[in-house]
């Protein structure tokens, strides 16, 4: 590639490198710098102004050593430079390098086929750091595993059960009753011929892990408990099978309550079908749980397909009987159903075909809720049987007033009996003093809130020096927290009455500095001095709970990455099948389900890749370094068998004893972007092409045009001067003024058409020299003053010496002004006035220019910098323009690293405010 093929800064070219979604350069096949697009430059802020076309990469190198954007390491700099080198000219091999400011960039070039570099980088901190997190919570993952089963176990090469190496206490004791017995008969059930333990003792036999496994254990005394156990097998160094080892977990209670749970269903739906009412209980999701025969005959209607229905369509399927009154448009009563909060607290009345009911709504502490349609007809048509509703009300009442009596009187004889243990409770207030000072759990005593004892422990955990500063505080609500202060106190208060409230419960307090921690509390009632109190234990359970949450938020943060990663996620074994598979990795490979994938995809060696032996490439990579990074392959869609190009990232996961287990990675469709190198290659020819055309079109600007042009000026002038003698009409004279200033101002458009194509294509090179702007700014008043007078304009020179010390390209800078000085002339109020001013301020320097003219409105404001983009306006249409002006001071200011600022209001001038860094 030479300068001859490319413009090494075209328009075009950068585009190209844009659409590749990275950072991105061009390099010739003489490792020039050809172009490079924005986010590459984005990258190396602190030597953006040194990355010139033309430069080669070891010159590149050699500015971000010295601008500080390689952070200094053992290598020295001639060492540095030479890696670097090496690893740029390395195609297809991704490098990662740490910046100055803590950034890892990945980089990676791709060699085009004249010969050039196509050099790509990207940031990869994200991904880094993304991969340390996920190795500190595979760890906590791995901890919580432990922490989370009852017993540990581990049996031999015979399925026996043998002393586990590490095991707690239970473990070892539960062994003990188990050991040389095989898990079927320390179940009691020797013969393996029944289906459950023949398709256990498959697995088992095939030495493959398993988990969840449940069956009843005999721990030799008769005692026999429900327990889920897995397990993995264990292997020598020579790969010789040695047995399992794995853990187990007790749900005998976890058994016992579903048993108890069905006998309460049982007895709930034997209690409903027990009553004349119609009874339907909906769950916390709203959805039909339960209902009874009487609440089918409300409806006239089998309901036992309704069972998990919403609330919605069963209000649905009721209007559809035809029975509900008013319920004509069904959409409309379900809607206004729905609006209503539920439950509603109100009795209401409801009539259902010609029967009327009264229904009654009431929420479950499950979060659930309760409908109870009671019939009323008989109220409605006979009024007589009020009263003897009334009547049985009234005896409903009489019996509780009775109850309610007995359990006064229940209450008084426990009021005596308490009084009877008064005094040996407090014979025992001494005795618990010295336990609970000793005690590691902070304990405290309160009675109706305020607090009566408290041991150091709970001191220290509030943050008082001791417990007389605890003791001291008028109530014990100071160290609740705000958001269970109202739970706490309605909880002491239960208790106080004599109620049933828990007695072990999680909640926080706030310790003396304002820092809120969970704590465990234990609550139990006393006899303090003679007087009944509350005794509360309190363990710091904050720690515990964070880990909880942590682990609770890891693992939902892992589910939705699984789930939602646009990458494919993959888990294979290492013969080559699928074990797991994310949704984007099913889309790609054509299936419907991660189950349909998982059936089909068997053998990756010879049926995914399209290169015969690139998975032995892909195991030898991850053998020689544990793991692949932009392992790029084309492969097969699986099951259509269509070809496309994938970037594979993987690692080899092993056990604790470093033998390997399985594959996981991640998988990126890259086919877009394979084309996009291909289009990248037909825009560089594209660009070739346009940028010849170009040079052709200005050249032809340059010659043909200029020249007939100066000679059409200079031969007007000769006319209006008479030079040869007077013109006898002198309308001839006022034709060449018309010819002159014609000529002049297309010459003018050609000049500055000429400037614009020169900055645009980056031929225009600014030369920094130091700039005096008081005479600079002086130069150019004087050069607008004739202008200025024919319109009676004031020009008002800056009040005050400019600073010195500004470097820029004096050309540039006095073209810069010029254009904005002739602007606020041309196009300010006859009797105006033009100022400007110089300053430096916050390390820029800042040249202001105000008129008083017309001002631009603001929808008119973003055409001012486009190329001919000249405003109408009745004020200005006598002022001739070549539209150019603004988007060469643009573009000016632009490669001096400076700013352009507008400030304008129709009728109210123009500020327009020129902004330069000052360590140029």
């Amino acid at each position: 590639m030479t300068d001859r093929q490319i413009d090494r800064n075209d328009v075009s070219v950068i585009h190209a490198l844009d659409a590749l979604g990275h950072a991105a350069a061009l390099f010739d096949a003489e490792d020039r710098l050809v172009a490079c697009n924005q986010a590459y430059q984005q990258l190396w802020q602190e030597m953006a102004d040194g990355i010139r076309p033309g430069m080669s990469y070891r010159e590149l190198c050699e500015i971000a050593w010295d601008s500080g954007v390689v952070p200094r390491r053992s290598l020295q700099r001639a060492e540095w430079l030479d890696l670097v080198h090496s690893q740029h000219l390395t195609m297809d091999t991704p490098v990662d390098r740490l910046s100055s400011d803590g950034r890892y960039l990945r980089f990676i070039n791709r060699e085009l086929p004249e010969g050039g570099i196509l050099a790509l980088v990207s940031d990869v901190s994200d991904e880094r750091a993304a991969e340390s997190r996920a190795r500190h919570e595979a760890r906590v993952l791995r901890e919580f595993s432990r922490a989370t089963a009852d017993w540990v176990w581990e049996t031999d090469a015979e399925h026996r059960f043998v002393r586990p190496a590490h095991a707690d206490a239970e473990s070892g004791r539960l062994t003990e009753a188990l050991l040389g017995r095989t898990r079927w008969e320390a179940a009691g059930d020797p013969d393996t011929r029944t289906e459950f333990w023949r398709t256990h003792r498959a697995v088992l036999d095939r030495h493959e892990p398993f988990r969840e496994f449940r069956y009843e254990l005999d721990r030799g005394d008769g005692d026999r408990r429900r327990v889920r156990v897995g397990g993995v097998p264990v292997f020598d160094v020579h790969g010789v099978f040695t047995g399992y080892r794995g853990t187990g977990i007790d749900e005998s209670a976890l058994a016992d309550a579903d048993a108890r749970a069905n006998l309460a269903e049982a007895e709930l739906r034997d209690a409903m079908e027990g009553l004349d009412q119609g009874v339907i209980l909906f769950d916390a999701d709203g959805r039909v749980e339960l209902w009874n025969r009487s609440f089918e005959e409300v409806f006239e209607k089998r309901l036992e397909l309704f069972r998990g229905m919403p609330f919605a369509e069963l209000l649905a399927g009721m209007a559809s009987t035809g029975l509900v009154a008013g319920a004509r448009d069904t959409g409309e009563w379900v809607r206004e159903r729905l609006s209503v909060p539920r439950p509603v607290p109100e009795l209401r009345e409801r009539q259902i075909g010609s029967r009327w009911f009264q229904l009654r709504e009431s929420g479950t502490g499950a979060g659930g809720m309760v409908h109870v349609y009671s019939e009323i007809s008989a109220l409605k048509r006979q009024q007589t049987e009020l009263l003897a509703a009334r009547t049985q009300l009234e005896e409903r009442v009489q019996q509780r007033t009775r109850s309610l009596a007995a359990a006064f009187d229940r209450v008084r004889a426990e009021i005596r009996e308490r009084t009877d243990t008064a005094e040996r409770l407090r014979e025992s207030e001494q005795k618990f003093r010295a336990i609970t000072e000793g005690s590691i759990q902070g304990i405290f005593v309160h009675k109706n809130l305020r607090p009566l004892y408290a041991n150091a422990t709970m001191a220290r955990m509030l943050g008082f020096d001791d417990a007389d500063q605890l003791t001291a505080l008028d109530s014990v609500t100071e160290f609740f927290s705000a958001e269970d202060r109202e739970l706490l106190v309605r909880r002491t208060h239960e208790r106080s009455a004599g109620l049933a409230p828990p007695a072990r419960y999680d909640v926080r307090y706030r310790r003396r500095n304002g820092e809120t921690f969970w704590v465990e509390l234990f609550v139990s009632e006393l006899m303090w001095d003679g007087q009944p109190a509350i005794l509360v234990t309190a363990v710091d359970i904050d720690e515990r709970r964070r880990a909880e949450d942590a682990l609770r938020n890891a693992e939902r943060d892992y589910r939705n990455i699984f789930v939602n990663a646009t990458e494919g996620i993959y888990r294979t074994s290492l013969d080559g099948r699928a074990l797991r598979a994310n949704p984007a990795l099913v889309e790609l490979n054509g299936y419907e389900s991660e189950e349909a994938l998982l059936a089909d995809v068997n053998d990756l060696e010879s049926r995914w890749y399209v290169e015969p032996g690139r998975r032995t490439e892909f195991k030898g990579e991850i053998e020689a370094h544990g793991q692949v990074t932009e392992f790029v392959s084309e492969v097969y869609r699986y099951r259509t068998r269509e070809r496309l190009w994938v970037s594979e990232n993987a690692r080899l996961v092993r056990d604790e004893d470093g033998n390997p287990l399985y594959y996981e990675g991640s998988v990126r469709d890259i086919t877009e972007q394979r084309t996009a190198q291909a289009d990248l290659l037909e825009a560089k020819n594209e660009a070739e092409r346009a940028n010849q055309a170009k040079t052709q079109f200005l050249a032809k600007m340059s010659h043909e045009l200029r020249t007939p042009l100066n000679a059409i000026i200079g031969f007007s002038e000769i006319l209006q001067q008479q030079i040869f003698g007077e013109i006898g009409n002198a309308r001839y004279l006022t034709y060449a003024a018309d010819i002159a200033e014609s000529g002049r101002h297309l010459l003018d458009l050609i000049n500055d058409l000429l400037d614009l194509s020169k900055i645009e294509a980056g031929a225009f090179a600014i030369r920094r020299e130091p700039v005096d702007l008081d005479a600079l700014v002086a130069e150019c008043l004087d050069i607008v003053q004739p202008m200025a007078d024919r319109s009676r304009i004031a020009l008002a020179p800056p009040a005050l010496p400019a600073p010195p010390g500004l470097r820029a390209d004096r050309r540039a800078m006095k073209q810069i002004l010029l254009n904005i000085l002739s602007n606020a002339v041309k196009f300010n109020r006859e009797g105006g006035r033009v100022s400007v001013t110089c300053s430096l301020e916050g390390g820029e320097y800042a040249i202001v220019v105000g008129d008083e003219g017309v001002g631009i409105a603001r929808e008119d404001m973003r055409r001012i910098f486009e190329p001919f983009g000249q405003i109408e306006n009745q004020m200005v249409a006598g002022h001739k323009g070549t539209g150019l002006g603004l988007p060469i001071v643009q573009a000016l200011v632009d490669l001096h690293g400076g700013r352009v600022a507008v400030d304008s209001r129709p009728g109210s001038g123009t500020r327009v405010t020129l902004t330069f860094p000052a360590d140029a």
